[in-house]
């Protein structure tokens, strides 16, 4: 299995999280995955371009999984998987 680093998380349950692989300034896309406990799978990596609501700026993206706020994003330390 190829070996992933995360850099940041979304917690969405006790046993899943949007992890996010890397955040490229310049064309304003995020990479993540969707984690969940079974270990067997390979996480499939996404890309999700940058987008900025309109109330107040602030940086989401959308996932697979429904709208993600970088706010929301806890940074880890890089973590290999």
């Amino acid at each position: 299995m190829k070996k992933l680093e995360a850099i940041a998380s979304i917690g969405l349950s006790n046993t899943a999280a949007v992890l996010i692989t890397a955040i490229d300034d310049m064309d304003e896309r995020v990479s993540y995955y969707v984690s969940v406990v079974d270990e067997e799978k390979t996480p499939k990596i996404h890309h999700a371009k940058i987008r900025y609501t309109v109330k107040d700026g602030e940086p989401y993206f959308d996932s697979i999984v429904g709208r993600m706020h970088l706010s929301q994003a806890m940074r880890i330390t890089p973590l290999e998987f």
